[in-house]
């Protein structure tokens, strides 16, 4: 797609979208549906007044959160509360032997000392554990009140993290004002810069009920952890951001229950809000386009429309400001604006944690009258936002996807309504493609030339119903460390119990849960064309792969050769003698075929000549070769028998008995 279009409308909105992409617009007979670029400025799209849903209470588990982090590596991430006793028993169970101590001091490459230490000490660092166990079987088998720590950190926090109304709190005024710094083994900082001292006193009490670790307060305006664990938490975990361009409404907030994003955002327009003592308005302002969407999003949750536009400032105060000490550049900002109606919404409906600014709001509402808001227009049930500007721009992004909404076929992208991305016409094209450049007069007339055509198109694919090859596939991102162990022993692949794609037929994962183990950033990358097709004759390829596996220091040449005899050669040997002996012949005139040779050599149809249709060079072409390779090679005596046995019923098949000259001996 080398263009798109780009619509903005009155209230900030922008959406991005191809430009048949079906849009709603509002008309005076209802909504109707459009293609993106015939939108013009003035027309009306339907966005939502509410957005209700009922929201789930969170609880992270931070040692599933923190064992695939690069930033904390596992060995530096310590288990305790176990103790001693539980310890043991996961010791003794990752070894065969009766004492745990000595297997596995030698099985880890420790001192006896150092694992003593883990059980006299109740901490034991997770690296371990993921070693004797795996991952997703270490997170099953812990218990839930276990506690975690870091190397060189003063932090123990439970496994267990709940999200309650405090900690949403904490999370809406790190939103506003907070940042993370970090310089790797020196400090890890998380900051909240807020002024008003019952906001820092609140964060301070959270920081210790909820997570055990102690917040101080750097000056008047500020509160700092020194905790590598909670600036992970903040920045890896929650994926809060680090930084004013980074932050974001951490996912499990967005949906989390309406108490919960009550605190969240009465914490933020505390923070970072302000409430206009002559006109009933709330603003706010951030640099970060993605929580500025997040904000809009979340506000609909409480039926609260706002406005966005952006402006030029410098902070003066604040995280920014504190972030970059003494000189402020300047900034784009994204200004958020509630006003009228919405703003007195926001104030039954949200509030604010700071009495100061609540009380603000409250008296411009008491003493300004109230006026319906001119932002919108009423759509009934939806808002109307008035489109300002449509442009075509250049295309940055080499793919758009296809998203299919079940039931009603439309979804709220950056607060309005438009229809689904709906890849039908796609679809149509691709099949079109196939029925038109495809004829069977392009197949070849050889043996197994329609072998890969698609001589039949399927409208559903069933999974059960492909080739079985398929089934046999695996579909995990990780393999056991069962299979690895198993490696070694050179066992049998089915020993060992890795799902494949036969697992899930008959099933809802049938079409879905395909995982894989590298990730790669274009399925179609890699050789375009293998040796196999530059190298010509078959020897040659053969050559090819017994010279290879001459130089592969992992590889038994033998037993390769072996295997190309007794997998190619011998079947393709046996195979064709037999055919040989069970041919047809056909006349080379008409081309009738018969099952035995007339008895005058001649066709009966036409008098034509009868020949063979297997000859003797397709049959024994390979038996040279595979006793020069079992020779060359060192085959085993089995093998050499074998091709020896072959070659002399090959030579009585194929040899002239009138050409050979006999003589008296042979016969006594």
């Amino acid at each position: 797609m080398d263009h798109l279009v780009r619509i903005e409308t009155k209230s900030g909105r922008e959406l991005t979208v191809t430009p048949d992409h079906s849009m709603l617009q509002w008309q005076e007979d209802g909504i109707v549906t459009v293609d993106a670029h015939t939108l013009e400025p003035g027309d009306e799209l339907p966005a939502p007044k509410t957005i209700e849903f009922d929201g789930s209470a969170t609880r992270i588990d931070l040692l599933a959160e923190l064992l695939p982090l690069d930033s904390v590596p596992n060995d530096d991430i310590m288990i305790r509360g176990l103790g001693a006793t539980q310890i043991k028993s996961l010791l003794d169970e990752a070894t065969d032997a009766d004492d745990y101590l000595n297997p596995v001091a030698g099985l880890l490459g420790v001192s006896n000392s150092t694992v003593y230490n883990w059980v006299s000490r109740d901490s034991i660092p997770a690296s371990v554990l993921v070693d004797l166990f795996d991952a997703d079987e270490l997170i099953d088998r812990l218990p839930d009140d276990v506690q975690l720590s870091v190397k060189r950190d003063t932090a123990t926090v439970n496994r267990m993290l709940a999200i309650n109304e405090d900690f949403s709190t904490v999370l809406g005024y790190y939103a506003a004002e907070g940042f993370t710094r970090r310089e790797a083994g020196q400090f890890y900082q998380t900051t909240i810069c807020i002024p008003d001292e019952p906001a820092r006193n609140h964060i301070i009490e959270t920081f210790a009920r909820t997570l055990g670790v102690d917040a101080y307060e750097e000056n008047e305006w500020k509160v700092t952890v020194s905790s590598r664990l909670v600036t992970t938490l903040f920045t890896d975990v929650l994926e809060a951001g680090s930084t004013a361009e980074t932050k974001r409404i951490p996912e499990m907030m967005v949906s989390a229950p309406s108490s919960h994003l009550r605190a969240f955002l009465a914490a933020y327009f505390s923070g970072d809000g302000s409430a206009s003592t002559d006109r009933i308005e709330i603003r706010a302002h951030t640099i970060s386009d993605q929580l500025k969407d997040d904000l809009v999003a979340v506000l609909k949750r409480f039926g609260i429309a706002a406005k966005v536009y952006q402006e030029r400032r410098v902070p003066e105060t604040g995280a920014v400001a504190e972030f970059y000490d003494d000189v402020v550049p300047e900034f784009d900002a994204w200004v958020l604006k509630i006003t009228s109606e919405n703003a007195a919404r926001y104030m039954n409906r949200v509030g604010f944690h700071l009495d100061r600014k609540a009380d603000t709001l409250e008296n411009a509402l008491d003493t300004i009258e109230l006026r319906t808001q001119r932002l919108l227009g009423d759509g009934g049930s939806v808002w109307l936002d008035e489109v300002v500007a449509v442009d075509i721009v250049e295309s940055d992004v080499e793919y758009t996807y296809s998203v299919t909404v079940a039931d009603n076929h439309t979804l709220v992208a950056n607060d309005l309504h438009v229809g689904q991305c709906d890849g039908d016409e796609d679809c149509v094209m691709l099949l079109m493609d196939g029925l038109l450049n495809f004829s069977k007069s392009f197949l070849p007339d050889k043996r197994g030339g329609q072998m890969d055509a698609p001589l039949v198109m399927s409208s559903r694919i069933d999974p059960s119903e492909i080739d079985d090859e398929a089934h046999n596939m695996d579909i995990v991102d990780e393999y056991p460390r069962e299979f690895f162990e198993a490696t070694r022993r050179m066992a049998d692949p089915g020993e060992v119990d890795v799902k494949i794609a036969e697992d899930t037929l008959g099933t809802e994962d049938q079409y879905r849960g395909f995982r894989h183990t590298h990730d790669t950033s274009n399925i179609a990358l890699g050789p375009d064309l293998s040796a196999y097709k530059t190298l010509g004759s078959m020897m040659e390829k053969m050559d090819a792969q017994l010279e290879l596996a001459r130089k592969l220091r992992a590889v038994d040449e033998t037993d390769v050769a072996e295997r190309v005899i007794e997998g190619h050669f011998l079947p393709d040997l046996i195979g064709n003698l037999r055919a040989f002996s069970r041919q047809e012949t056909r006349c080379l005139g008409c081309g009738e075929k018969y099952r035995r040779m007339p008895l005058t050599g001649q066709c009966r149809e036409c008098g034509g000549d009868v020949n063979l249709t297997v000859h003797q060079g397709s049959v024994n072409k390979y038996m040279d070769t595979a006793i020069q390779v079992a020779e060359e090679y060192g085959a085993r005596e089995y093998t050499k028998q074998r091709l020896a046995i072959l070659d002399r019923n090959l030579e009585s098949v194929f040899e002239n008995d009138k050409n050979k000259q006999s003589g008296i001996a042979d016969f006594m």
